[in-house]
């Protein structure tokens, strides 16, 4: 009966798909993503159990996706990707990794071809009887291929108890590969789309036009109550109220006189001598690796922006969120601080856009770099600048100064330090930008700033720079912002420098190639790997094989609790290298600077074990470890750091960042003459003797 049920389903749903469209690429090692998802791109999920994408059990790149079920019963979960049916052959092949803990069940790869709205061909490995726990290893399923079938399906299932990942597909048809041929699907979303949002309905809740200081105190305690109870209470965290309804209700008693003893009354009536709470109707935890998944939260897309109740449901959701399940909350200078604060600053918002700069400038509070903004509207945009100069600012020695020119036939030079903007003092305009500047730490808040300081939705801007002793105007023409690609270097993977040293820039490395790279530079006096960028394949333990004496700790974490919010626990990170006794033995050179953030640092931490290692540079992005995303009322959605981060003798990396052994930072006179200060340092190091 439990096959019949799974079948049946399986063709309701691939039945559904067959509205889908396609365009070129595919993503069949799972390592696309749209920004914040845990499920891979152009992938389809069914089922009850936990899919997800998996940083650190992988078969090659940086992921491999994951299905996860931690009770045995009827259901299961799976995946699916819809390939195109014009494919001729006679026999269609499906080949992918995969690896076991504690299944119980059966687990597999998924190949099936319809025709007509009949299943003509099915196979989705239970015959194979895979159980228990099993290392990486290759599978394969074949089935005929019919001539003009309706629709082809690929994925995976988990059926029963366990966790399954999954990595490194690939299509072969009549034995040759297929792969690089098959085109993704467009998601019909009127099917696959999950409803996140809930209709809007009037608070009926105002403040004052002036907030009076009991009134301030009244909102912070209930702020801090609501939140509380929201991942304490056994009944409220389970789903049982519709939560962000009973703010609206309770509001209005923030303006009498006995508030306090109505507050009482109010968390009263939901029940006292509860058991201690173990649900998650708002937040859990990501299996295998710890950060929280804010869920259940409605995004109310379409609000009143002057609707007073929506601004504190947005206000308490944000300081909650991070109060219980932000890893490094205790970096934040003040956090009930600052929800007194922005109690005042909510209540003096009045429009669309008044509203998202007082929640904009709440995230800059955070004081983490993983807090980017996913999603704040048009409005935003055209605040900023929704074009820009096409040349790059950094912060150097005090001044903001022209370090990159996309357009040769500016006039503009490197080195150009910038007096004003369109008449306005860069002074003004920092201090305008600063207070938007999300960042873990002052280095990366600049960082930001240059970012926007060239914003406009003008056509062309006019600069005032200084030119060592002569001060000029210039006029530059914009293109769009999101042409516009920061910090991008054409570099290649990598070269050869002089005097016997291998360069190897990680921001361009292809899948897997990194594996020959270092083959390459096994007999070379020194190594220099440029982390000024992010990863674009990820290195951490191929490198590690090479660089390694023996098995080495490199890191550990920090992970929340559902059971006790508030509560963060550690947990080792994975080992890496090997016993080799012809590791590498020459010196290690690893540049960073604010650019190098999350990914960057992580494999900055690996590759500082190597014997003969220095960071050279300067301080890091202080964001690591994997991401979360918080959803606000009117559409606003935006990351945090989800795990904490750390050496494993216990020191910080979050905030911190990567403290370089050597401090190098580059200089108005190296921009101007167009020199690279800090790959000149880490070859100063290699070249010096021991």
């Amino acid at each position: 009966m439990k096959k019949c049920i799974t079948l049946l389903f399986l063709y309701s749903f691939l039945v559904s798909c067959k509205t889908l469209k396609h365009i070129p690429n595919p993503n069949l090692d799972f390592e696309v993503y749209d920004y914040g998802k845990k499920t891979p791109k152009d992938w389809t999920v069914f089922g009850n159990y936990n899919v997800y994408k998996d940083s650190l059990n992988f078969k090659s790149g940086r992921y491999s996706l994951a299905i996860h079920a931690s009770n045995k019963s009827k259901y299961y979960s799976g995946f699916l990707y819809n390939i195109p049916n014009n494919i001729e052959g006679k026999t269609l092949t499906l080949k992918g990794y995969m690896k076991t803990k504690n299944v119980e069940g059966y687990c597999g790869l998924v190949l099936r071809i319809d025709k007509d709205q009949e299943t003509k061909e099915s196979n989705s490995m239970k015959n194979q009887n895979i159980k228990g726990t099993n290392t990486w290893k290759q599978y394969e399923i074949t089935v005929p291929l019919h001539k003009e079938p309706t629709a082809i399906f690929i994925g995976g299932i988990l059926s029963g108890k366990g966790t399954v990942w999954f990595d490194q597909f690939s299509v072969h048809v009549d034995g040759v590969d297929y792969s690089n041929k098959i085109e993704k699907p467009i998601i019909n979303k009127a099917i696959f789309k999950k409803l996140k949002s809930e209709k809007y309905q009037k608070s009926n809740f105002e403040v004052d036009s002036t907030l009076t200081e009991y009134q301030i105190n009244n909102l912070h305690t209930l702020a801090k109550k609501w939140g509380y109870l929201k991942y304490h209470h056994p009944k409220i965290s389970a789903g049982t109220y519709h939560w962000d309804k009973e703010l609206f209700k309770i509001l209005p008693i923030i303006k009498t006189l006995n508030f306090k003893e109505k507050l009482v009354n109010w968390e009263n009536s939901f029940g006292t001598n509860l058991p201690k709470n173990n649900s998650g109707y708002y937040i859990k935890m990501a299996p295998n690796v710890g950060n929280p998944i804010f869920q259940n939260e409605p995004h109310y897309p379409k609000i009143d922006w002057n609707d007073d109740g929506y601004k504190y449901l947005a206000l308490f959701r944000l300081w909650s969120s991070i109060e219980y399940y932000h890893p490094s909350k205790h970096l934040i200078n003040d956090w009930d601080g600052v929800l007194k604060q922005y109690i005042e600053k909510m209540a003096k918002t009045h429009d669309e856009l008044s509203y998202k700069l007082i929640l904009l400038e709440l995230i800059t509070e955070i004081k983490d770099t993983h807090s980017s903004i996913l999603q704040m509207g048009e409005i935003i945009d055209l605040f900023f600048g929704k074009k820009i100069a096409a040349v790059e600012v950094k912060f150097i020695e005090n001044n903001f100064l022209i370090s990159k020119i996309s357009d040769e036939s500016v006039d503009v030079k490197l080195g150009d330090i910038l007096i004003s903007i369109n008449g306005n003092e860069i002074e003004n305009i920092h201090n305008t930008l600063k207070k938007y500047a999300i960042g873990s730490n002052k280095n990366t808040e600049t960082r930001e700033i240059c970012r926007k300081i060239l914003r406009t939705n003008r056509n062309s801007i006019t600069l005032k720079l200084k030119r060592g002793s002569e001060i000029i105007s210039t006029e530059i023409s914009c293109v769009r912002y999101n042409k516009m690609g920061f910090f991008q270097r054409q570099i290649p993977p990598y070269k050869e420098l002089a005097n016997d040293i291998g360069y190897i820039y990680l921001g361009s490395l292809k899948k897997g190639e990194i594996n020959n790279i270092m083959k390459q530079n096994l007999n070379k006096k020194g190594i220099i790997f440029d982390l000024r960028c992010y990863p674009s394949d990820f290195v951490v333990f191929n490198v590690s094989n090479f660089l390694l004496p023996q098995p080495t700790q490199f890191v550990k974490f920090t992970e929340g609790s559902i059971e006790s919010p508030g509560e963060f626990s550690f947990r080792s990170g994975s080992k890496i290298g090997h016993d080799n006794p012809n590791h590498y033995t020459g010196k290690v050179a690893i540049l960073v600077n604010e650019l190098t953030q999350s990914n960057a640092e992580y494999t900055c931490m690996a590759l500082q074990t190597a014997p003969k290692a220095k960071v050279i540079g300067s301080q890091t992005a202080g964001a690591d470890g994997n991401v979360s995303k918080i959803y606000l009322p009117g559409n606003i959605s935006f990351m945090i750091s989800g795990i904490g981060v750390y050496y494993p003798d216990g020191r910080e990396t979050q905030g911190i960042g990567i403290v370089p052994d050597i401090e190098v930072k580059p200089t108005i006179e190296g921009i101007t003459k167009g020199e690279d200060e800090v790959l000149n340092a880490a070859i100063k190091y290699i070249n010096e003797s021991d």
